[in-house]
């Protein structure tokens, strides 16, 4: 299945002074399924008893939460906040991350976790991929070394959409194999990130710069700005078949959601 020509059709959500753009691609529509989400937040201390987050910054997140995926009329509302008390929680590692839900998780709800450091290389934040599926886990853990995009990767990420990159599976520039490698959606472009190397792909104005080619001899022109792509202070946007996408991994579950 080939790409056919993009159309774009900016639409802003605000929420504050933040916004995300919703990129069109052929003649989709987004299906409006209201849904509110029940979010229990815990914010893990330091040794000196301090989280890493206040609360009003928290409500910023949950603004801008909301305002990404009011397209799909879902709302994230916090329903509940409380704190770990235990500080060896506060730095972000593997082991912890597996331990902090088991321990701490509040039952029906998604539960986000604010956490100092990570110890996770080029990781601020970790989610289980596709963790709506179960209620168990369902849980987003940001570190203070977060950008407030990355919370909404995450979250992405736990309604089933992946990265926009795989260099195990690469996509080709002319998206020829658009639903079987890169992030197996037709509407994002091919994108030859490699968080292996120590390679520049956009500068700091977000313009794509790399000369890499694919395995045609095409040049790449990744979508930078995309919310599932690693140009991190890039991210605002994502397209209808991810939204759509998101949707259909909630209208599968196997449990009544809360």
């Amino acid at each position: 299945m080939s790409k056919i020509h993009y159309t774009f059709i900016l639409i802003f959500c605000f929420a504050s002074t933040m916004h995300s753009q919703i990129i069109y691609y052929g003649n989709e529509s987004i299906p409006c399924y209201p849904k509110v989400f029940h979010v229990s937040v815990h914010i893990v201390l330091n040794e000196g008893g301090e989280g890493s987050f206040g609360m009003s910054e928290i409500e910023e997140h949950f603004d801008l939460m909301n305002a990404w995926f009011e397209p799909l009329c879902w709302t994230f509302e916090m329903c509940k906040q409380d704190t770990v008390i235990d500080h060896s929680f506060n730095l972000l590692n593997q082991n912890r991350f597996t331990k902090l839900p088991e321990y701490y998780n509040d039952d029906h709800m998604l539960n986000l976790y604010y956490v100092s450091t990570s110890s996770i290389r080029d990781f601020c934040h970790l989610a289980p991929q596709r963790g709506i599926e179960d209620p168990t886990t369902a849980h987003v853990v940001m570190a203070r070394t977060c950008v407030t995009n990355d919370l909404i990767h995450k979250l992405c990420h736990m309604f089933g959409l992946i990265d926009t990159y795989n260099p195990a599976n690469p996509e080709f520039v002319n998206g020829s194999n658009c639903t079987v490698a890169g992030d197996r959606l037709c509407s994002t472009p091919a994108d030859p990130y490699n968080p292996n190397t120590n390679m520049g792909f956009v500068n700091t104005s977000c313009q794509y710069i790399s000369d890499i080619r694919d395995a045609n001899g095409q040049f790449y022109e990744p979508m930078v700005g995309n919310i599932m792509s690693s140009y991190r202070g890039c991210r605002d946007g994502m397209t209808v078949e991810q939204y759509r996408t998101m949707l259909n991994t909630y209208l599968t579950l196997t449990y009544t959601p809360w």
